[in-house]
């Protein structure tokens, strides 16, 4: 991980009016310049905002579950106490011309570029180290099932319509299966993976049941028998190596 200096200007508990240059020795896009402060709420939405880089009220867990694209909140250990419950405000600038820049790259790769600079802010902010680990966890894989899928291909060049999903029904209008199972993961808490096979997108609807559930567990349980039924996807539980992100060292923001 880059681990260049930046210059920093932080100001807890009130809003910080300018923004300071940032000395950073990288050939690939990078924040400029940042502001943080400390907030009372951890009520946060982060997102790109053109060359602004915004999480207002976020805590340095959910800033961690955005900069390393992490699925499950377990998959991130070793926070101290105060990484879940502090919460800050920050703005990140990139510059011109290296926003510029990013947007020249394909999709995928300009999301990668993204994250990167999400992780750098990070170290600066938070002083932030860690490593990565492997442990054998719980999951589902996603098969097709044994009649095959009941699912219909998107139309090829028809652009993706935007869906929904709750915790016993879904709508995706032109995703993928590897996509599909990303989602799964966050209804089932469980992390899910794509075994079918199949590529291409398609169009991925499933109703849900006309009688309540009891709790959480028997929704999760009919879930897997509509997911087969409606869909012609089975879910398999088995067990995976999955990558958990574990924190070394992390510093609470002070005035300087």
């Amino acid at each position: 991980m880059n681990t260049a200096r930046f210059a920093r200007l932080l100001y807890l508990g009130c809003v910080v009016p300018a923004l300071l240059p940032l000395h950073a020795q990288q050939t690939k896009p990078a924040f400029e310049s940042y502001s943080v402060h400390a907030s009372k709420k951890c009520e946060g939405d982060i997102g790109f905002q053109g060359n602004r880089f915004v999480a207002p009220d976020s805590a340095l867990s959910f800033l961690m579950y955005s900069a390393y694209a992490t699925e499950l909140s377990q998959d991130v250990e070793g926070l101290p106490a105060w990484g879940e419950s502090a919460c800050f405000t920050i703005e990140a600038r990139m510059s011109d011309d290296d926003y510029a820049a990013l947007q020249k790259l394909p999709p995928q790769e300009r999301k990668k570029q993204q994250q990167q600079t999400k992780q750098q802010l990070l170290v600066e902010v938070f002083k932030l180290r860690i490593h990565t680990e492997t442990r054998i966890r719980p999951v589902y894989e996603i098969h097709q099932a044994r009649g095959g899928i009941k699912i219909k291909p998107w139309p090829v060049g028809k652009p993706v319509e935007e869906g929904f999903w709750g915790f016993d029904s879904f709508a995706f209008h032109g995703t993928s299966l590897t996509m599909l199972a990303t989602n799964l993961t966050q209804i089932l808490s469980e992390h899910v993976i794509d075994q079918t096979g199949l590529t291409g997108l398609y169009d991925v609807v499933l109703t849900p049941s006309q009688e309540p559930a009891k709790d959480v567990e028997e929704v999760h349980a009919r879930l897997l028998g509509t997911l087969e039924e409606q869909l012609g996807l089975k879910l398999t539980a088995t067990k995976a190596p999955i990558t958990v992100y574990v924190v070394d060292h992390a510093e609470k923001p002070e005035a300087n």
